[in-house]
């Protein structure tokens, strides 16, 4: 690492020099004496300077003589200018993240006003998210995509020196209907490249690949199920000859969560031996097997069966899909695909709302079916993971599902990242579970993580979403609103799909944190004003005026939640623990949403035939209002950042 204060060559000059002598740092200060007689003179008038910091890729020597170009001109143009620039330049290999967050911190304690950098795109992003902590402007040649523009009405610190012109050349491409064309590019935009034969299909219009389209009918699947008690739970006594009691009726919805909780743990000894792949393979038995018997059931205990069966799958699928997808896709398409699970859960939902409302039960359990079914049929032919590949040391397979996925043909440097993660991953394996379990409890950023799940989980299952969704035909019809259960229900399925969707689009842009922040408040005050139109109804008064409360409350409620509470905890667990504690954290995030769920579905069920629909209702808006503010007290914002950054941050504050 070299870094050097540049200044107009008839000024004085100064090289700084970091040599490591021990445990300390030095800085050697050669002062040049080659000052011109116009120099000393400018010099005893004050004028302004201006520090500025400069980091270079080692290999960018064209951007540096730029750069260099640029400050001589400035500076020597004594007539117009009105300060002067010293720059203080570090090249070296910024792929190594630590030794650039330490740069960084030393060209900050240099008193500098704004970075420029021409760095890897890994490096950008941890550029970028010090530039928008500290409020340090900083230019970069590169990346405008990643740069955040005025008219979006956000800040962002960092500014490209680049158009954006992606879009000009997709939308240049489909305009005149090219099925092939060959594209340039240097090695910092990969963003639309390579774009050549059927990889401009796979890049440019953005069609969903195979293997993310086998993903979605099985996290689809998962929304069916979630999504099954609600329009057949009135149908119970009523048009389906089977007999329930509201006791059953509880348990239910509830025993589908229990087998969450178990299929959580069924991963940690199938994954490593036959893969991600096989494992989900594996999962469609227990889903074909749950809808056979949910439909033919005659009795109770059977639809228990078909009940903890279905969460067994489900608790599978939450658990290998997203892993499956991130380890076979870009970097880019792993965030989207992370939040897009919460919306394909909606969609499997309002699917089953829109469905099952008019069938038979039977009816319904047989369409359902169809959806393990054709996974099973498509996803037998794609490969497997990357990451297992390379872990079974098979590198050539590895390489070619990289290839197929990525669709380039030159995959060395994110096959090089899979080795380091399968390394890392090793080192970890090393652990016996016991040593992993304390290491939750042991390490601060560790137990700061654990607690942050622990306040996300919570707002996502004890804000009464599940109970709501599940018995909302039975609140449509105590409030004795005119339109139609039916329709009701159908209106809160498409509400939670548009809400999940919105949030997709725009996280990127707000962050996780202030969604949260947003959506809580709004689920506050939809649980508060159907509590009080219950509770006003029970004691006598008469709301016949306000009967469209409930109905348009609970639609509100389900905007919100799934604007914020329903698909942000998902991604947040995924970025805030650490490799060493990943596998205990799982099983115990999994644990925590399967026991708080089935509880709180019985606390409804308890509380409404004991009191009323208004007091579990109090309890939600209560929960929810302390979810919302300790998610303000305790969550922080990861949007933007690197996992790298994520802990560090978390060892910092706690």
């Amino acid at each position: 690492m070299r870094g050097t204060m540049l200044k107009d060559e008839r000024y004085s000059w100064v090289a700084a020099r970091v040599t490591k002598r021990g445990n300390r740092c030095e800085c050697e200060t050669l002062v040049g004496k080659h000052q011109s007689i116009d120099a000393r003179r400018r010099s005893t008038c004050q004028r302004a300077e201006i520090n500025i910091g400069a980091i270079f890729e080692q290999g960018t020597d064209e951007v540096q003589n730029a750069f260099k170009f640029a400050m001589m001109s400035h500076n020597q143009n004594i007539t117009t200018r009105k300060f002067e620039l010293q720059a203080f330049v570090d090249v070296i290999n910024t792929a190594d993240a630590y030794k650039l967050s330490r740069l960084i911190c030393n060209q900050f304690s240099r008193g500098v006003s704004s970075m420029l950098g021409a760095v890897s795109p890994d490096s950008f992003d941890t550029l970028h998210s010090y530039s928008n902590t500290f409020q340090m402007p900083f230019v970069t040649p590169w990346f405008p995509e990643k740069v955040l523009t005025p008219s979006s009405g956000l800040l962002d610190f960092a500014i490209s020196m680049r158009p954006d012109y992606h879009r000009a050349i997709i939308d240049t491409v489909r305009y005149y209907g090219w099925k092939k064309i060959i594209y340039l590019y240097d090695s910092h935009d990969d963003e639309i490249a390579p774009m050549s034969g059927s990889n401009l299909s796979r890049t440019i219009y953005g069609k969903l690949t195979s293997d993310h389209f086998s993903g979605s009918i099985l996290i689809i699947d998962c929304g069916l199920h979630e999504g099954w008690s609600t329009p057949t739970i009135p149908k119970f006594n009523d048009g389906d000859p089977l007999k329930v009691t509201t006791n059953e009726i509880a348990w239910i919805v509830n025993l589908m969560y229990i087998g969450v909780g178990i299929g959580s743990l069924v991963p940690f000894i199938l994954m490593d031996n036959i893969g991600r792949k096989g494992t989900l393979l594996v999962t469609t038995i227990p889903k074909i097997i749950s809808w056979i018997f949910i439909g033919l059931s005659t009795s109770v205990p059977f639809i228990y069966v078909g009940r903890i069966l279905a969460g067994i799958g489900c608790g599978i699928t939450y658990a290998v899909m997203p892993m499956y997808l991130g380890e076979i896709s870009s970097k880019r398409t792993r965030g989207p695909l992370g939040t897009l699970m919460a919306v394909l859960l909606n969609i499997g939902m309002l699917l089953i709302y829109a469905i099952g409302l008019w069938i038979s039960r039977f009816t319904m359990a047989m369409i359902s079916m169809c959806a393990p079914v054709l996974f099973l049929l498509t996803f037998i032919w794609l490969p497997e993971s990357s990451v297992f590949l390379t872990r079974k040391n098979r590198l050539g397979p590895a390489e070619k599902t990289l290839k197929w996925a990525l669709g380039k043909e030159n995959v060395d440097e994110e096959l090089e990242e899979i080795k380091r993660i399968v390394e890392s991953e090793d080192k970890c394996s090393k652990l016996t579970l016991k040593e992993m379990f304390k290491e939750i409890f042991t390490k601060a950023q560790n137990r700061r993580a654990f607690r942050i799940a622990l306040i996300l989980l919570s707002g996502l299952t004890l804000t009464g979403a599940a109970p709501i969704l599940a018995f909302q035909s039975y609140i449509y019809e105590e409030a004795g609103f005119k339109i139609s259960t039916n329709a009701s229900i159908i209106l809160t399925g498409v509400a939670i799909v548009l809400a999940g969707s919105t949030c997709v689009s725009i996280v990127r842009l707000t962050g996780k944190r202030l969604l949260l922040l947003i959506a809580a408040p709004i689920c506050v005050v939809s649980l508060a004003s159907i509590a009080t139109f219950f509770e006003l109804q029970s004691i006598g008064y008469d709301v016949s005026q306000f009967k469209w409360v409930p109905t348009v409350f609970v639609v509100i409620y389900v905007l919100g939640f799934g604007f914020g509470l329903n698909p942000i905890p998902l991604a947040y667990i995924g970025e805030i623990f650490g490799v060493e504690v990943k596998v205990p954290a799982a099983v115990l995030n999994a644990l925590y949403y399967a026991i708080s769920t089935t509880a709180i579905v019985k606390f409804y069920q308890v509380m409404q035939e004991l009191y009323g629909t208004f007091a579990p209702l109090w309890t939600f808006t209560a929960i929810t209002f302390l979810v919302w503010v300790l998610i303000y007290l305790f969550v922080p914002e990861t949007e933007g950042k690197t996992l790298e950054e994520i802990q560090l941050e978390l060892r910092g504050k706690e």
